[in-house]
């Protein structure tokens, strides 16, 4: 919490300096599913990866990256149910590269859904239960993608049906 706080203070204030470098995307997708597969497992849920064969260059900053991967698919483990599934999807789309993670977990109030990357925006989890945490995950994600030059978005059935994010890099050019 300490980290989340401190992150969402540097990047309101514009503090954050990014260490780009041109990488192929696909292997900090990697890096983060490896990392986030026990908690997968304790939590008894599904991960189906759809893989893109070809590489995703970015100029991007590695451990920025894994930090937006590391919180749509740690926020998609704190939704969903046992038994639950989850999906994360990459594919190149025209001139960008494309990251989808989708759940089958409580999904998002429509009313709720223009608010939440914001700093501090606390959802529910579908049956009006404020949820853990201090909401800064999606808010400090959001201006991680964006100082890239990407856009995130955020999509929901409503309650019960689950959410999906889908994040747009631009993709380097050489």
């Amino acid at each position: 919490m300490v980290d989340d706080l401190f992150d969402a203070s540097r990047l309101a204030s514009g503090k954050v300096k990014l260490c780009q470098e041109t990488i192929d995307a696909r292997g900090i997708a990697e890096q983060t599913i490896r990392t986030l597969t026990p908690a997968i497992r304790v939590c008894r849920q599904q991960l189906l990866v759809t893989r893109c064969n070809e590489p995703l260059w970015l100029n991007a900053d590695p451990l920025r990256l894994e930090q937006v991967f590391l919180n749509l698919l740690s926020n998609a483990i704190k939704y969903t149910p046992e038994g639950g599934c989850i999906w994360f999807k990459q594919h190149r789309e025209n001139n960008s590269a494309v990251f989808q993670v989708r759940d089958s977990g409580c999904g998002i109030r429509s009313e709720l859904l223009p608010y939440i990357f914001d700093f501090f925006a606390q959802a529910d989890d579908g049956d009006g239960h404020a949820s853990s945490g201090l909401a800064l995950g999606l808010a400090v994600a959001k201006s991680i993608v964006e100082m890239h030059g990407g856009k995130i978005d955020a999509d929901s059935e409503g309650p019960g049906c689950g959410a999906d994010f889908t994040i747009r890099f631009p993709l380097h050019r050489n």
